[in-house]
Order: C-alpha cells, then sequence, then structure tokens
C-alpha cells in the first residue's frame, strides 16, 4: 500500500475525492480573484489597464506552469504538502492589496512588488493541480481523475470572476476582497486538515495544527487592520490630504484637498481641479440654463453621491473644476503663466443648514 493509500485509508473512496475537488474549486475561485485583484492593482499603481491586465494575466499563467514544473519535485506526504501550499496560498492572497499599498508608501517600484506577488501566487496554483492530480490517482481512474480536477478548478474560476465584478470590487472594494478569498482559500484548508488528521502521520500534526492557527490569527490581524493600513498607503501617494476615498464597480474615486483647493483624482491619475472659497449652486458667471444642464450632466455621471454623509439631507450642487490644472507647486504651472485652464462643471453635495 502507497504511503498516500495509508494516509487516507480510513475514509470512503468517494469522500476523499470529493473533498480534495472541492479544495480545487475553492483554488481556482481565489486564484483567479487574485489575478483580478493585482491587475486592478497594476492598473491602479502603474496606468495603461491593457499592458498591465495582459501582463499579469499571462506572467501568473506563466507561473502557474513554473508550479506545475517544480511539483515533480515533492515526494511523498502529497496530503500534508497539499495542504502547506493551500496554507501559503492563503496568506499571499489575502495580503497581496495590503502588501502593495504599504510598498507604495515607501519605494517606487510598486510594480516590482505586484509582479513578484503575481509569480509567487501563480507557483502556488501550479503546484496544487498536480499534486491534486496525484493524490487523487489513488481513488479514481486517469481519465475520470484528471477532467474532474481541472473541471472543478475551472468552475472555481467562473464562480470568482464573477463575484469579484459584481460583489468583490463593487462593494467590499480592494482593501477587503483579497482577505475574503484568503479566508475562503484557509477554511477549506482547514477543513480538509480536520477531516483527515487522523489519517496523516503523527509527526505532521502538531506542524499544521500551529501553521493553521498562526495563520489564522493572521489572517483576522489582517483584517482589522487593513483599512488604516490601505489610507496610510493612499494618503502617501498624494501631496495632498486624501479628503474622500472611494471604489465603485467602474473606477477608484479620490478627492484631495490643499487650502481652499480640491483635486479629482480617477483610478489615480487628476482629473480635475476646483478652486474656490465658497459653496454656490452653480458656477460662477453661469447662466440658469448653463447651471441647469451642468447639474443634469452630474447627475447623470452620478457624482452627486460623493460626499454624502449618512444621516444629513443633500443639496446637490455644482462646481467650476479646471480639467488637468497643476497642484500647489507644480512645475507645470510655469508652461501656462496666464493661468488659463479648460472648465468642466462637476456635481458634489453638501451639508443642509
Amino acid at each position: 500500500m502507497s504511503l498516500t493509500q495509508q494516509q487516507t485509508s480510513g475514509l470512503p473512496r468517494h469522500v476523499k475525492s470529493n473533498i480534495l475537488k472541492v479544495s480545487l474549486f475553492a483554488t481556482g475561485l481565489s486564484g483567479v480573484v487574485a489575478e483580478y485583484v493585482l491587475s486592478t492593482l497594476a492598473t491602479y499603481f502603474l496606468g495603461d489597464s491593457v499592458v498591465q491586465w495582459t501582463m499579469i494575466v499571462s506572467v501568473m499563467l506563466f507561473s502557474m506552469g513554473l508550479g506545475s514544473r517544480l511539483s515533480k519535485y515533492l515526494e511523498g506526504n502529497l496530503l500534508e504538502k497539499f495542504i502547506m501550499v493551500e496554507f501559503t496560498l492563503s496568506v499571499f492572497s489575502a495580503f497581496s492589496a495590503l502588501i502593495t499599498y504599504t510598498a507604495a508608501a515607501y519605494t517606487m517600484y510598486v510594480g516590482l512588488i505586484i509582479y513578484s506577488l503575481s509569480i509567487i501566487i501563480g507557483i502556488m496554483i501550479g503546484l496544487e493541480i498536480p499534486l491534486v492530480i496525484r493524490v487523487n490517482d489513488t481513488f479514481e481512474q486517469l481519465k475520470i481523475n484528471v477532467s474532474s480536477v481541472m473541471e472543478k478548478d475551472y468552475y472555481g474560476s467562473l464562480l470568482g470572476g464573477v463575484f469579484f465584478a459584481f460583489v468583490g470590487l463593487p462593494y467590499l472594494g480592494l482593501t477587503y476582497t483579497p482577505f475574503i478569498l484568503g479566508m475562503i482559500n484557509f477554511m477549506v484548508a482547514t477543513i480538509l486538515y480536520v477531516i483527515v488528521l487522523r489519517e496523516l502521520p503523527v509527526g505532521t500534526h502538531k506542524k499544521l495544527t500551529l501553521s493553521a492557527s498562526t495563520i489564522g490569527l493572521v489572517l483576522l490581524a489582517g483584517i482589522f487592520l487593513a483599512q488604516p493600513i490601505v489610507l496610510f498607503g493612499e494618503q502617501k501617494r498624494y501631496k495632498d490630504q486624501v479628503v474622500y476615498e472611494r471604489q465603485t464597480k467602474y473606477q477608484k474615486i479620490v478627492i484631495t484637498q490643499w487650502q481652499d483647493d480640491y483635486w479629482l483624482y480617477i483610478n489615480g491619475n487628476q482629473q480635475a481641479q476646483y478652486a474656490g472659497r465658497s459653496d454656490v449652486p452653480r458656477a460662477a458667471g453661469a447662466s440658469g440654463h448653463e447651471a441647469q444642464r451642468a447639474s443634469a450632466a452630474c447627475t447623470r455621471a452620478g457624482w452627486g453621491r460623493w460626499l454624502r454623509r449618512t444621516g444629513n439631507p443633500q443639496v446637490p450642487f455644482c462646481r467650476t473644476y479646471h480639467v488637468g490644472r497643476p497642484g500647489p507647486g507644480d512645475d507645470r504651472a510655469r508652461q501656462n503663466p496666464s493661468g488659463t485652464y479648460p472648465t468642466k462643471p462637476v456635481c458634489l453635495t453638501r451639508q443642509q443648514g
């Protein structure tokens, strides 16, 4: 009897196989979301969304190939090694955004961090699939084994894509989405460990128990510390104080303030500037018809909710923003001594009374 058979001899064959497939389903789900999170971060920090999405996905797929190649060097206690890989993947998936934002506060080489994370996560995913196939080879015929294992991984990828597009990014943002997926991966790995605990070698118990406890505590701590760390990294990206920040399902919106001037950033790129001291219901000098058209344009854009504060009525108003105008102290200001810039009405909200 092989070592793998000895490790799992106390469970029915179909149960052993299904446990592994559920684990791989979770891996496919968290893996594809990790790709999308890193691609979004690369777009946000490095720009050029087409290039960044293409390169991140390509690098991760290449890294999965590397992981598959490396898996052939893993021998003995395959179930234990698979669980450890799952634990490792949980940590890197959960902290990918947090590591990126922290690095952005201290180094200009944030792109190197993002691509390094994509390589590490890709290798972890690439290691898992061959390990599951090798362990599951004891329970199913080869043609059923390979097809069913790959099937569960691809199904998980679909669910991960739907989750990221319609739930993760719009409602959880880049701060908490990675942690949700990391926790899913961690819980599945922990359940797998608990189920096969008696089947594993005695010397493995303490190591896996300590690893599971430590990683669980680290993930919980990360969830509670994520928001202030992300805000710290966000603030370091801008020379002025961040007064508003929100991730919508379409874009990342940030508003910064310096004295009475405000700057609007979308996905890290400056889009507009407002300079003024008073809240007026329309742009100075604009006719009533122009202000009405500006207000309608603002409403269509959905910008009237940007500065909403819970529990207080809101009154929409429009201001004139200087599109592309450089901030205070910016060298580009010398290139336009006249100080005239094209304007664009942007709708915000103010507290009533």
